[in-house]
Formats: C-alpha cells, structure tokens, sequence
C-alpha cells in the first residue's frame, strides 16, 4: 500500500504509549514509557523521543521512514497551534509540544486533546466505526470526582449528558476541543491532517 506509516503518542500523566501503525492502520511496533512528569517537560520530551526510536524499531523503520506522528495529550490542547495549553497532572503550561517534537524528531507533528483521539480513533477504527454521533466518558476522572460524593456526582452527571444529548450543535462544535486519553490511532488524526 502506498504512503508511509505513521506514529502515535498517548501522552498520560502516568505512562506515555507509542504505537507505529502502517498506512491501512496495521500496528507495526510500539513501546511504552512511564511519563514521569516530576522530571519536567525536558524529561518527558526525552522518554516521547526514545519511546518512538523504541517503537520504529521494534517496526523495523526509523523516523526518517515516518510519515509524522500524532500525539494525545491531557489538558486544553490548541490542536491549530500544536500547544498544551495546560496539562494539571504534568504540570504544564503554554507548551508548544508539537513544534519541540518536530524538532527532536525532524518530523511533522499533529497535538489533539488525548480523550479526543481515542473518541476519533473509536469512530474510525473501533467500536463506533463511522456512527454519526458518538459520546466518550473518561471513567478515570469520573472514578475520581464521584469518591466525594457518588450520589451527587451521578446526578450532576446525569443531567450534563441529557443536556449534551439535546444540543448536537454543542456536540459538533466541540467534539475536537476537551479534555482527556489514547494510542496508535493518534496517528489516523495526524494522516488526516499531513496528507489532507
């Protein structure tokens, strides 16, 4: 099949995971990381970087062979700029992770919001595959907001995805701007993106 692989990055607070998938999405490698955050920006850069030299060669490529890569990252993201806007679990703030990526890796790179790409990685090849609509919950978050009060979370809860439900625009106008998780199908985003 023509075209080149691609690589994506699930950027987490805990662990970061790379896969290297070929152009119709067969996973070629990956790698896995812990991300460390307590180490600062530099030192997640640098495990981003080995985890994709790991994964490219576990796929038998190196990154001159890549088509670019595709990142998930916690947070605000501006997906047009490539910047964390802001990343509570790894501390950051105004991080302009796509271009200090590119320039590691001498590749180009596309930044989306991690919860974000795993919805869009589910739409494409999972288990929304091509629904019109479709809803991600991060449990995670939910796990750890409703341990205060399960009882007043689960109505709060309730009440936002009804009003979701009743206003598509919403939906439409923010399904690639939130907060949140995800892996190799960070890299369908980025196709879409490099190749047009």
């Amino acid at each position: 099949m023509p075209g080149k692989p691609f690589v994506g990055v699930d950027l987490g607070g805990t662990n970061i995971q790379v896969g290297v998938v070929s152009p119709d999405f067969k996973l070629l490698g990956e790698a896995k990381r812990k991300t460390k955050a307590e180490e600062k920006l530099e030192g997640v850069l640098t495990r981003i970087v080995s985890g994709v030299e790991e994964a490219c060669e576990s796929a038998g490529l190196t990154t001159a062979e890549l088509g670019g890569l595709g990142i998930g990252a916690p947070g605000a993201v501006d997906p047009n700029r490539g910047v964390v806007l802001e990343a509570v679990n790894l501390r950051w703030d105004d991080v302009p992770l796509a271009e200090l990526l590119g320039k590691k890796l001498k590749l180009p790179v596309f930044l989306e919001n991690d919860v974000n790409v795993a919805v869009y990685g589910e739409n494409k090849l999972g288990a929304g595959k091509n629904a019109k609509n479709l809803l991600g919950v991060v449990q995670a978050i939910a796990m750890q907001t409703a341990s205060s009060n399960p009882q007043a979370f689960m109505e709060s809860f309730s009440e936002r995805l009804e009003g979701l439900a009743a206003s598509q625009d919403l939906l439409v106008e923010s399904q690639w701007h939130g907060i949140g998780r995800s892996t190799g199908r960070a890299s369908d985003r980025a196709s879409a993106a490099v190749n047009g």
